[in-house]
């Protein structure tokens, strides 16, 4: 959903924002609002040590918040934690068991395939021998976040998805190295 658009006063058009940034702006203000009063409270009654601390912790929470690429992290962590679905999945595309439809979509799959629950994928890679498997991390059909594999070609294990310029992953997404031939791939904005 976007953002209603208005006429600015000096002419051009702006973007107002959406009801959860404001509610965010409000958050992120109360919360420095409440760390200054600790801090301030503590140091008007000589605890000085524990102001030092309330701002400190304070600004690490801050920094890890800001600065730790969640997205990448998640991507990261649900690979690892299912690694062994990861593989059955790519075996499965390997022996050619996933049997995709016109659209390489692969629907109602065999039950010893693991299924993530979101679209899943079988597609040849345009241009260039080899096929690509793309689970992706949501039901649209161009997910934010999927998980690739590519295979069939000689390459295959290093070949670096955004790289693939017939397949113009690269014009859209970051490319992050798992293992075992599987890609975390995040929608760039």
């Amino acid at each position: 959903m976007s953002s209603p658009a208005t006429t600015s006063p000096g002419g051009g058009t702006t973007t107002t924002p959406p009801l959860a940034v404001s509610l965010l702006v409000v958050a992120y203000a109360a919360a420095v609002i409440a760390t200054v009063a600790w801090v301030v409270l503590f140091w008007r009654h000589h605890y000085r040590a524990w102001a030092w601390a309330v701002g400190g912790a304070t600004l690490a929470l801050v920094v890890t918040i800001t600065q730790v690429p969640w997205n990448n992290v998640f991507g990261r962590t649900w690979y690892t934690a299912h690694h062994t679905e990861f593989q059955t999945l790519a075996d499965a595309a390997h022996q050619e068991q996933l049997h995709p439809d016109s659209d390489g979509w692969v629907r109602g799959h065999d039950s010893s395939v693991p299924n993530f629950g979101h679209g899943l994928q079988d597609v040849p890679v345009p241009g260039a021998p080899g096929r690509v498997l793309m689970a992706g991390m949501s039901s649209e059909e161009v997910s934010e976040n999927l998980y690739v594999h590519v295979y069939g070609r000689p390459d295959a294990a290093r070949i670096d998805p955004c790289t693939i310029t017939t397949a113009t992953f690269g014009e859209h997404y970051r490319c992050a190295r798992l293992g075992a031939g599987w890609w975390w791939l995040q929608r760039r904005y």
